[in-house]
Order: C-alpha cells, then structure tokens, then sequence
C-alpha cells in the first residue's frame, strides 16, 4: 500500500513537463523580437536568447579586435532590420535539427536549429546567393584566432 500511494503522490504532485516548442513557433518568437526592435545591433544581446551558447559567445565577442568584424544583424545578415523574417521553409534534418531556409531580394540564407530542453536554438546561418556571407560560425571563428 505504501509504493501505491508513493507512487501515486509522485504522479500528482511532479511538476509538468514543458511542451516542446516547435520550430514554427520558435521562428514566430524571433519574428515577434523584430517587430518590437527599431534596430538590431543593441550589443546583439538578443542572440542569447536564440542562438547557442557556442555562437552566443562568438557573436558577443566578435567586434572585440575589429569593430567591423560583425556590423550587420547576424540573423539576417542585412543592415536594414526587416519587421519579419521572410521564412520560406523549414526542413527536418533529424529529430533535434532543422534548416529554415529564409529569402529575401537575391539572398537566401539557410538558420540551423538545434533541439535542446525542449527549445530550439540558433546554431549557425549560413548566407547563399551574390551577398552570401557563408557560415556565420566559421567565419566567427575564423576571425577569433
């Protein structure tokens, strides 16, 4: 009788399980921080919230011996702060990673996400096209050494 109401007691008084958030829903609360911004780079202290502990520390850094290295918004590597993300897709690469793929004018940049905790973070962007910057993270790196 004991283990029943042990077990019992533990299953109505454990604390919920947080809802996984979804990788749509985590593009919404990035949209949702653009909208309330005029402009991004305010010590890209919102990275934090959304990136990777790993390219939070580069992005916090970056400007440390030039501050030029990182002088754009590192999301949508663009000076000019859009009201929203222009999302396009976003593609399962696992079962703890997605690609959003985002365009807008004649580039596309590629945002990995990760999985952890039940939130998705920002891992790395990857800018394609004519104003392509690459992998924000190697290139972050790179600059670091």
């Amino acid at each position: 009788m004991w283990v029943v109401t042990t077990v019992v007691t533990t299953l109505v008084f454990a604390p919920p399980a947080h809802a996984m958030e979804t990788p749509q829903q985590f593009m919404a609360r990035l949209s949702a921080k653009y909208r309330d911004m005029d402009h991004w780079p305010r010590g890209y202290q919102p990275c934090s919230e959304f990136c990777e502990p790993a390219l939070w520390q580069l992005v916090k850094h970056a400007n440390d011996k030039d501050d030029a290295a990182l002088d754009y918004d590192p999301f949508c590597q663009c000076q000019d702060t859009p009201p929203n993300l222009p999302v396009q897709s976003i593609r399962a690469m696992g079962l703890s990673a997605v690609d959003v793929t985002l365009h807008r004018a004649d580039t596309t940049w590629v945002m990995t996400l990760h999985l952890k905790d039940g939130q998705w973070r920002i891992a790395d962007v990857i800018g394609q096209g004519r104003s392509g910057l690459g992998s924000l993270k190697a290139r972050l790196t790179k600059a670091e050494k």
